[in-house]
């Protein structure tokens, strides 16, 4: 029974009176209370229990913090809360617009969202059940319709394709869209209200922390099928049952959900339809488990290219590539794009963690640039999902692996998978149970599912990227920095460097992403890593060299002897620390009249020539000590010379030598002035001799 417009009145007011003391709870803030989203809602369960609330005073803290200057790591910031995966989604949002403000052209969102108990149009506004970067979802009523129940998806006056994509298809795994009016600036859908929770609530259900056991039943799926759900709320608008039961196994459980995503996916392509944006929060969850596939904002038949959009974590390879390199268009067809995000869902679901690990959208990261860091991640590979838990089927680690495969050709196609993946009767069930088996049986007939075996022998591409669990290495956390450098993406490969670096206090990253820094001129933040990496313990030659020159370039003259001598205690034939300690000890004498280098410099200058190769501006160094040698090292004027003669050989400009004062009593030596009237060699290139490189 529905209730009556007295009860409705009175569940409005209770989420009006709850919307209220959130936005007290921020007020205080907003006047320089500490921000402490954990410890209000310890204090307010009513507001821990309802979904949006406990999310917006989460976001809101972590806003409050940022904007104060304070340095904030999403990941532990969202381990404090429930629903912390749809924080996390909501502050890669928050940091996403921060960086593309362009994003909100054209009046992505409306310029106010609809209060609790706010009339729009035909619908009584509710409480908010979701939201998103640019739209949120509410429990409305249907005051035209005896005020039924709806989910009332509210954004702005851009046009969407949910409606256009919707509106000729029907299938038990879709939603349909019952209306899409205008209102002012706000465009709404409403639909129909069948859940309150997405396949995030089931993640959260089953893998509560990092080394969460792995849950052995499906319970944890119907935990999460039913989150967000108050016990004010309407009756849903329909609740059909579906073939998840709490005494099955955990795997079957999300095979169980999975078909039925596979089943509407299948649909979809079969009418060319591509989703292009698959990931857990666009899977709502019936309370029975039943899955409906959501947000077409992006939604295109599947040839079409022109445009390129999704979440960035859980693109294909070929759709990371068209984000990589703006202005270029998407994969000729988009189904098999679906079909790779499938799997990074299958896996994500089955281990707790994202097959090419977790990457944080840090301020000031494009997202041409994090598309080529998760496709540097894509490349060196994904762990066999059994290391994570070890009771998932080997028929299922292979369907992974096909959807999986970095050719579009390898993988399978939905309705491939939609014949695999079906829920399997235990091999070893309760007599007890029987009967539920068979109920689970039936309810799966007459919802549609294919009930084939799954088949372990069944032939499936070996995607080069999946590495088997009998031959898995230890995962290195740096492989994506790796394969980023070794492309050439410096930049990036900093960024990743340093966030593995703050993840694990690892000296080695900190001195890889010291050095990128460095390269790319960065001499801050290469100081900065390069101290953290020598603080983590990672004492090695190479550091202290790195760190002796990077300051410098920062003109952090003493310091710079002080990592020289420790570079040289723990290697004395480290050339780049003798080459920075004889040109700071150089600089530190040039201009003053009468002073002269030690003789220390004139042997660290002397032992560096020994090598090879020498670049012009060793030459060039080597020559002004020379000229300002001791009185004990004798007259050097010809070994000068000859280093000018051969820096210019190595390409240094006369005109520059000609202008450096130190080298003006050479004037008149043969050599040198024959040396100035020679062109300029080819470049000679010696990084290692003024940065050595740390990356294998």
């Amino acid at each position: 029974m529905n209730p009556t417009p007295t009860e409705n009145v009175a569940v409005e007011d209770d989420a009006a009176e709850r919307a209220r003391r959130a936005d007290a709870i921020k007020e205080a803030w907003h006047a320089g209370q500490k921000a402490d989203a954990r410890a209000a809602l310890d204090a307010n369960p009513d507001l821990l229990d309802d979904r949006a609330i406990a999310i917006d005073l989460a976001y809101e803290e972590f806003c409050t913090r940022e904007e104060a200057g304070e340095e904030i790591e999403p990941g532990a910031f969202c381990a404090r809360f429930p629903y912390r995966s749809s924080i996390r989604r909501l502050i890669s949002v928050h940091r996403f617009l921060d960086d593309h403000p362009d994003a909100l052209d054209g009046a992505a969102v409306p310029a106010s969202w609809p209060a609790v108990g706010e009339l729009v149009g035909d619908f009584q506004v509710g409480r908010e059940l979701g939201r998103g970067g640019f739209s949120r979802v509410y429990l409305g009523l249907e005051t035209t319709a005896g005020r039924r129940p709806v989910a009332l998806k509210v954004s702005g006056p851009r046009a969407s394709l949910d409606a256009e994509t919707l509106g000729p298809l029907s299938h038990p795994h879709l939603i349909s869209v019952l209306s899409a009016p205008r209102v002012g600036d706000r465009q709404l859908f409403a639909m129909p209200f069948v859940g309150t929770a997405t396949l995030e609530d089931v993640l959260e259900c089953a893998w509560p922390g990092v080394g969460a056991d792995p849950p052995r039943t499906a319970e944890p799926v119907l935990a999460g099928a039913v989150r967000g759900r108050r016990a004010t709320d309407p009756p849903f608008t329909s609740c059909p049952p579906y073939p998840v039961d709490a005494g099955m196994s955990y795997e079957q459980g999300i095979a169980a959900v999975a078909s039925g995503l596979a089943n509407v996916m299948a649909f979809l392509h079969d009418r060319d339809v591509a989703h292009r944006d698959l990931k857990p929060s666009n899977v709502l969850l019936g309370p029975t488990g039943h899955p409906y596939l959501l947000d077409f904002n992006l939604s295109t038949g599947p040839s079409a290219a022109s445009r390129v959009g999704g979440t960035l974590p859980y693109m294909a390879p070929e759709h990371l590539t068209a984000v990589a390199s703006p202005g270029a268009d998407g994969p000729t067809d988009w189904r098999p794009a679906d079909v790779y995000s499938f799997g990074i869902i299958l896996f994500e679901l089955l281990t707790g963690r994202h097959p090419f690990g977790a990457y944080e959208i840090g301020s000031g990261v494009r997202k041409e640039e994090l598309a080529k860091i998760l496709l540097a991640a894509q490349t060196t590979g994904f762990p066999a999902p059994r290391k994570y838990n070890p009771h998932i089927s080997e028929g299922i680690e292979s369907l992974i692996a096909r959807c999986l495969s970095a050719a579009p050709a390898d993988r399978p196609t939905a309705p491939e998978i939609f014949a695999r993946l079906a829920p399997n009767p235990p091999a070893q069930r309760p007599t007890g149970l029987r009967w539920r088996t068979l109920t689970s049986f039936v309810l799966a007939t007459l919802c549609g599912f294919s009930l084939s075996p799954w088949d372990p022998r069944a032939p499936a591409p070996n995607p080069s990227p999946f590495i088997p669990p009998g031959d898995e290495p230890p995962p290195d956390p740096l492989n994506r920095g790796l394969a980023l450098y070794r492309q050439g993406e410096v930049a990036l490969a900093a960024a990743e460097f340093r966030r593995v670096a703050k993840q694990t206090n690892d000296g080695k990253a900190y001195a890889y992403a010291a050095y990128c820094f460095a390269v790319k001129k960065n001499w801050m933040e290469a100081e900065f890593e390069a101290t953290q990496a020598i603080e983590a313990g990672y004492r090695t030659p190479v550091v202290y060299a790195d760190r002796a020159y990077i300051r410098l370039r920062l003109g952090q003259f003493e310091k710079v002897r002080a990592d020289c001598d420790d570079a040289l205690h723990l290697d004395k034939n480290m050339r780049a620390a003798r080459l920075t300690r004889a040109t700071v000890n150089l600089r530190l004498v040039a201009g003053k009249i009468g002073k002269k280098v030690k003789d220390e410099t004139v042997a660290d200058i002397r032992q560096v020539l020994i090598g090879s190769p020498i670049d012009a501006e060793t030459w060039f160094t080597a020559a002004q000590i020379f000229m300002l040698a001791p009185a004990a090292a004798g007259n050097l004027k010809d070994e000068a010379a000859d280093a000018v003669s051969k820096a210019i050989a190595a390409g240094k400009k006369t005109s520059v030598i000609g202008r450096e004062p130190i080298l003006a009593g050479l004037k008149g030596h043969p050599l040198f002035d024959h040396a100035l009237t020679q062109e300029p060699g080819l470049p000679i290139d010696a990084p290692e001799l003024q940065l050595p490189c740390p990356i294998p």
